[in-house]
């Protein structure tokens, strides 16, 4: 293509182009106006007047709201910035009568709720009355204070800002981050009180009991208390503690944070009469609030439901014998020194395991846990079919001596004894199991048991050649 045709076919695309830019910016609709046209950044102070009681709302030096009427209370920041930017985004949809006579059949006399705003540079803008919804479509009847004019805005309208103090007020208990408490404490009436320390990513029971603690447990308790936010404001000050069992407490939860271990406490009293709710008072404060009773359940924990119930802590690497005893058979387990190859002695004969299986095995028996504390201490093993049990690891180390011992039970075989089982505790699991390492008898669940329950030939018996050579 020549020099001159080529300048002719860009001047063609350019006007093209420019007349596609000319048609969609003319055809373009208008934008709607905004009621006030401010932005939510700027907005210093709302105060919403209604019947049910003024609440004005104020933004801090440090860019934080809080709420100064009906008097001083921490705001809820989310809750009030959505306030602030559901008044800046409000259209001005349309206008429905310019001077109406009557303002009544709008709602607007009186009026639902009249928002003020002051902006940051001092200037009070007019005031925005909300009135009724619409009968046909979804929009709401509004007015500004400086005109006449009934207006139409979007019917979400009025829900966003049609708010009391207790809907702006912050619901959060207790502020603490999860990572820096070093202590927790739980005191229950009428029980030992339970006390749980930090050492890096370990927790350890430290009261009533010497206990290794599980840490995703304490992880929960700890997350549902930072989390837990008061369903309802009863009094803001109270003098008679007793009216609501804070006196003599159900359960005291505090927390000490950091090195300098400060303290903050959490108060649980009785139920709420005729209504869903428990009690609260953050300690040194005068107000009562209630939560939901589940919540309370997520942090009122009993020792044992607090323990570690690994069965038995131990390293497979130091493991070098297996001494297994399974409803289907007995076999031994051996590392061959220095190869990391592992054999099956099984029915008089000894042949190489699968290594990869044998590993996943111990695995699997280092992270054995309970499901529940059946019993402690087990005081007859034959009570609970663990005196001869189905099941029995006996673990040793490269020197023949024992590293520790694992025992299973099918708790449906229990029918006829007179064990004290507690059923609550175990009614989800189908196994009992204890250990060397303690006295306790748990609650094992059924898959559990499925993973432990292997057979020689699960582990590579008869898979391969008879081995050459046998551990020492």
């Amino acid at each position: 293509m020549s020099l001159r045709k080529t300048i002719i076919v860009l001047i063609l695309l350019a006007l093209v182009g420019g007349y596609a830019l000319y048609s969609s910016i003319g055809t373009r609709p208008p934008a709607i106006p905004k009621l006030l046209g401010v932005d939510a950044k700027d907005i210093a102070q709302i105060e919403l007047r209604s019947p049910t009681g003024d609440v004005v709302v104020e933004r801090g030096k440090d860019g934080l709201w809080k709420i100064t009427k009906p008097a001083a209370f921490k705001a809820d920041q989310n809750a009030v910035n959505t306030l602030a930017q559901g008044i800046s985004d409000a259209l001005l949809n349309s206008t429905v009568e310019e001077k109406p006579d009557n303002l009544a059949p709008f709602g607007l006399d009186p009026p639902r709720v009249v928002i003020t705003v002051t902006l940051k540079d001092g200037r009070t803008m007019p005031s925005i009355l909300v009135g009724s919804k619409t009968p046909v479509g979804y929009s709401d009847y509004v007015k500004l204070s400086d005109k006449p004019a009934v207006l139409l805005t979007d019917d979400s309208f009025s829900a966003t800002v049609i708010k009391t103090d207790e809907d702006l007020r912050d619901h959060s208990l207790l502020a603490f981050p999860i990572d820096q408490v070093q202590r927790l404490t739980l005191a229950k009436s009428g029980a030992p009180t339970i006390v749980l320390d930090r050492n890096g990513d370990e927790w350890t029971i430290t009261q009533p009991a010497h206990y290794k603690a599980e840490p995703i447990v304490v992880q929960a308790v700890l997350t549902t208390l930072a989390g837990l936010r008061s369903t309802d404001f009863v009094v803001d000050s109270t003098t008679t503690p007793a009216e609501y069992g804070l006196d003599q407490p159900s359960l005291v939860a505090t927390v000490y944070i950091g090195k300098k271990g400060e303290q903050q406490s959490l108060i649980f009293g009785k139920n709420q009469l005729g209504r869903d709710g428990v009690y609260v008072q953050v300690a040194g404060q005068p107000s009562v609030e209630t939560v939901m009773p589940g919540a309370v359940h997520g942090i009122d924990r009993t020792v044992n439901q607090l323990r570690d119930k690994t069965l038995l802590a131990f390293d497979p690497a130091d493991v070098f014998r297996v001494d297994a005893h399974t409803p289907m058979e007995d076999y031994v387990l051996a590392r061959v020194p220095k190869s990391g190859a592992w054999t099956i002695d099984f029915d008089n004969k000894t042949q190489s395991a699968d290594a990869i299986k044998v590993e996943d095995f111990l695995d699997e028996l280092r992270y054995l846990k309970g499901q529940a504390i059946i019993a402690e201490p087990m005081k007859d093993p034959a009570s609970y079919n663990l005196a001869r049990p189905p099941i029995d690891y006996k673990l040793y180390d490269s020197s023949g001596k024992m590293i520790g011992e694992v025992k299973l039970a099918e708790k449906a075989e229990l029918a006829e004894s007179s064990a004290p089982i507690t059923p609550s505790a175990a009614e989800s699991s189908s196994w009992l199991a204890t250990s060397s390492a303690g006295t306790a008898v748990y609650a094992v669940d059924s898959y559990d048991y499925t993973q432990i329950n292997r057979t020689a030939y699960d582990l590579g018996y008869g898979a391969t050649p008879v081995a050459t050579a046998t551990p020492g």
